[in-house]
């Protein structure tokens, strides 16, 4: 066998097509390099290591590739064995290559190149039977012959143990600033995040779930001074990036300082791709206090059955702005939103964190940027990794966004942009949000953003009116023309649910001829689910019947009436802080549960007691 040294090569396809991500991102430079790690399935005498030569140098060199050095004679020992294959390659550049792995001379895997590592788990191979893999890589159109190599390995038959759950690990307890989170908008790469308080050499292990080997991968940092974030102390944040990631699928991951366990065995899944049969999120808003209220609904959404399997199986989780009370600085991120989410601050501990094992998919509050459109929400921005809307000014980089998961696009919009006229941006922002919908072709669109469209509490239907106005007038009619089924937002403390409903061109409801809500099925459903801990707010209700002067200035003032609420058994759907009905259940703090496939979305509002305060179904 000969091999033939890998040239840096340009793909077109990845510069025209491929998510672009920021300069946070990890770019590990290892020009030339083909890591190979056998992680799972090594046979007695089967040793793989890096930067391979020759046929020799494939069964005798010691495996140890990017830090990850399991004994050379380690055994597999999975029933479902399965091969991990690592291909770094300097992003820089844009050198990118064509990757074909094939098992028995089946293609198992292609990759047109990947932003930093590709991770290959091939799965469900028959215990202890021996395979022989092929890797070949090749340029960009398949014509350069690049190198090919080929090796034989063995399965095991015995099961593999999930390794410990431990955040912090033991040597972490001093060093772990941060918990760890995840970050992701597409099916095959994640972000792990988490800060130290001090630095160092951060690295994250990762393996697909029932293996017995890690892949080390070295992490990026940067530095929080206290001089810029005004903490009593400076931190240090990491980022381990994850490419190649097979979708919908089981990983476990580490963390490691300067070569010691910061956190253990975190069990972590990536998003569906679009052949998956149900996408589930929960979704809350104005959970960012330091009240009990936040730590209760963490433990809500995490609780289990009998049995062990999860009350409220999710995908990811969507937290719909004001996510750190009450400027959104640093301090308030620490204290309100990663200590109470991840269990830092009441548990000592992350097992029952809300934000490592799933993509915590992040909105823009008004809390959060200060409560003033004019600044920067600067710890927002930097806590979280968001893609980068195609034609967005640089200034509003990762404050609005797309992305999909299964049968559904969701859209993530930054409602500051309509607190007032003067606000830049607003008109980039709804010309992205036109051509953003008009390319999907999925059939479900969700709209997450932060500010009260529709709604009857103390935002929706009272102090905010000018914002409500041009929200009706100029994203209503968008969000209706592209076909979004649903938009889920916070801002007023309360759970709402409207009418399916739809509007004219300048935002008004659309009424019949007696000026009763003109529902359709081609309509949109608002729902307000701003009752993740702030306090609640009440009920504003305007009464005055259609063609009164009360009426006219509700339509002048708020852009229609507020007889827009969905009923059930004669009472509006409203759970607020008020005793007015319905009364049941009392408890109103909660989130939404929502499963989309092909044929419906549904959706479940909860209590934090698990009780049900409203429950629909669109089919259309």
């Amino acid at each position: 066998m000969t091999d033939l040294p890998l040239r840096r090569l340009r793909d077109p396809a990845h510069e025209a097509g491929k998510p672009t991500f920021r300069s946070r991102v990890p770019r590990h430079a290892v020009s030339g390099l083909l890591a190979l790690a056998l992680a799972l399935g090594l046979g007695a005498g089967c040793q793989i290591g890096p930067a391979i030569q020759s046929e020799s140098a494939v069964r005798t060199a010691p495996l140890a590739v990017a830090g990850v050095s399991p004994p050379p004679d380690a055994q597999g020992v999975a029933t479902n064995a399965a091969l991990l294959v690592a291909f770094t390659t300097p992003l820089d550049d844009a050198a990118f290559a064509r990757v074909q792995l094939a098992i028995e001379g089946v293609e198992a895997r292609l990759s047109r190149g990947g932003r930093s590592v590709i991770l290959w788990p091939t799965k469900h191979m028959t215990p202890l039977t021996s395979y022989t893999v092929t890797l070949r890589v090749t340029g960009p159109d398949g014509l350069d012959p690049g190198f090919v190599r080929q090796w034989t390995f063995r399965t095991g038959d015995a099961p593999i143990a999930s390794p410990a759950h431990e955040v912090p690990a033991a040597d972490g307890q001093s060093l772990l600033f941060r918990y760890p989170y995840i970050q992701s908008h597409f099916p095959n790469t994640v972000t792990v995040v988490w800060a130290t308080s001090t630095p160092g050499r951060p690295a994250v292990q990762v393996r697909p779930e029932g293996l017995d080997a890690w892949l080390t991968l070295p992490a990026r940092s940067e530095s929080f001074p206290s001089t810029l974030t005004g903490l009593r102390a400076s931190f240090f944040q990491h980022q381990g990036f994850l490419d190649g990631l097979d979708a919908g699928a089981l990983y476990r991951y580490q963390l490691l300082h300067d070569d010691q366990l910061m956190a253990t065995g975190v069990p972590l899944k990536t998003l569906g791709a679009q052949d998956t049969d149900a996408v589930r999120f929960v979704a809350f808003g104005d959970s960012g206090t330091n009240g009990p209220e936040p730590r209760a609904l963490r433990d809500a959404i995490l609780s289990h059955h009998g049995d062990g399997t999860p009350r409220y199986p999710h995908d990811f989780v969507v937290g719909l702005g004001d996510l750190a009370y009450y400027n959104g600085t640093y301090t308030d991120f620490n204290n309100n939103f990663f200590d109470q989410l991840s269990g830092k601050k009441d548990q000592g501990h992350g097992r029952q964190s809300l934000l490592a094992s799933r993509p915590f998919i992040a909105v823009l509050g008004n809390h959060d940027y200060g409560k003033s459109a004019t600044k920067i929400p600067h710890a927002f921005l930097s806590s979280f990794v968001n893609p980068v809307a195609a034609g967005a000014p640089s200034s509003d980089a990762e404050r609005y966004y797309s992305f999909d998961s299964g049968d559904a696009h969701f859209v993530v919009l930054d409602t500051m942009k309509f607190d007032d006229p003067l606000v830049p941006g607003r008109q980039e922002m709804l010309a992205w949000l036109e051509r953003d919908l008009a390319a999907t072709k999925r059939k479900w669109r969700i709209a997450f953003f932060h500010h009260a469209i529709f709604a009857h509490g103390e935002h929706g239907a009272g102090d905010d009116f000018r914002q409500v106005r041009a929200m009706r007038q100029r994203l209503a009619p968008i969000l209706q023309r592209h076909g979004v089924q649903l938009a889920i937002f916070g801002h007023d403390h309360l759970y709402e649910r409207s009418k399916r409903l739809r509007v004219d061109s300048a935002g008004r409801i659309v009424r019949d001829s007696n000026c009763a809500v003109a529902e359709s099925p081609r309509g949109v459903v608002y729902l307000v689910a701003g009752i993740g801990g702030g306090e609640l707010y009440t009920r504003q209700v305007n009464s005055d019947p259609c063609g009164t002067p009360g009426y006219r200035r509700a339509v002048r003032d708020y852009g229609d009436g507020y007889d827009f609420v969905a009923m059930r058994d004669g009472e509006p759907i409203i759970y607020d802080g008020s005793d007015q009905p319905p009364r049941k259940p009392a408890v109103r703090y909660g989130f939404v549960h929502a499963v989309v496939t092909s044929a419906r979305l549904s959706v479940t509002a909860y209590n934090i007691d698990g009780e049900v305060l409203d429950t629909f179904e669109l089919t259309e």
